[in-house]
């Protein structure tokens, strides 16, 4: 469990929740932490929040990224903040603006990344206890069962952001990759870690009170009924740009697995395949959704719409 974990978190427009988030962390009982922060162009106070923060309770534990500046998104802040990472991190930890850590958290995390091989890249995630914006209970997360590799990363993201902590493995095969504009990173890590022959570790345990408001960017769907319902919503053709975009993206990893490389492969010519030889792809392929009934609307989807004919989306099933 020894060594220090970077905290990475990225803030815009937070300081209703933010020093709930700021005194969480505070509280672990892993001490051995440093927080890197970046603010994604904020017009209220959340800045002065953890600038007043910081000298409360020691300038030491925290840097603040300035580069680059202005707003640039979710996902390239995070990545401008991994990228500050120093080589000699043993961890860092994924964190959101507007949540708060149990006190066990990193440590949790710690320990289960220490039974990995140094060299082998690993992701811990896990389920969150979800609640409103005044932190009272609205109910779990969902588990994740079935087996977490690339065959369900493609089609479906189970490492929410807020509970994910990577070995410096796993960072470093990050920062050889480049994730796509629309792409959240959580997912892409997801992605990345199970191409290139990491290890993902889900605890069943929740770690986080995951505040569910208004402006979350994803926030959680809690059961299959409500994510079925909302790729429904959205349409098939957009939940499909995001699985192109992120194998095509992935494709270009330079580590990645040769399985992971005849799955991607046999992914790419799928809009090729008349239905019936598209059927026997799929079934080659093994697809896993963490749902058996949102696994057949996913094999649904991919029969029935053509990968080419796609548009834009930020979003995820």
């Amino acid at each position: 469990m020894s060594g220090v974990t970077f905290i990475l978190l990225s803030t815009y427009n937070g300081a209703s929740f933010l020093k709930q988030q700021l005194e969480s962390i505070s509280a672990q009982s892993d001490k051995d932490w440093h927080l890197l922060w970046r603010d994604d162009g904020s017009n209220d106070d959340t800045a002065a929040v953890i600038e007043q923060f910081m000298q409360d309770t020691g300038v030491e534990r925290y840097q603040r990224i300035l580069e680059p500046q202005g707003n640039v998104g979710v996902s390239a802040s995070f990545s401008a903040l991994l990228r500050a990472v120093p080589s000699d991190a043993t961890r860092v930890a994924f964190c959101d603006q507007d949540d708060v850590w149990l006190p066990q958290k990193l440590a949790r995390a710690s320990e289960a990344l220490s039974a990995i091989p140094d060299t082998i890249p690993a992701l811990y995630c896990a389920r969150q206890l979800l609640v409103g914006h005044d932190l009272r209970s609205i109910g779990l997360s969902p588990n994740a069962p079935r087996p977490k590799e690339l065959r369900n990363a493609l089609v479906q993201n189970i490492a929410t952001g807020n509970t994910v902590v990577l070995n410096y493995a796993a960072i470093d095969r990050l920062k050889k990759s480049r994730i796509p504009a629309d792409t959240m990173h959580d997912w892409w890590a997801y992605l990345v870690v199970t191409a290139t022959g990491g290890k993902v570790i889900f605890d069943p345990s929740p770690v986080i009170l995951y505040r569910q408001h208004r402006h979350n960017v994803i926030g959680s769907k809690q059961g299959w009924f409500s994510r079925i319902f909302n790729a429904l919503r959205r349409g098939p053709q957009r939940f499909l740009y995001s699985i192109s975009a992120n194998a095509n993206a992935l494709s270009l990893h330079p580590a990645l697995t040769p399985a992971a490389r005849n799955l991607l492969r046999e992914f790419e010519h799928l809009h090729e395949k008349n239905f019936l030889t598209r059927f026997r792809t799929i079934r080659h392929m093994k697809l896993i959704r963490q749902n058996r009934l949102e696994e057949l609307m996913v094999i649904a989807i991919f029969l029935a719409c053509n990968l080419r004919n796609n548009h834009p989306c930020p979003t995820e099933v």
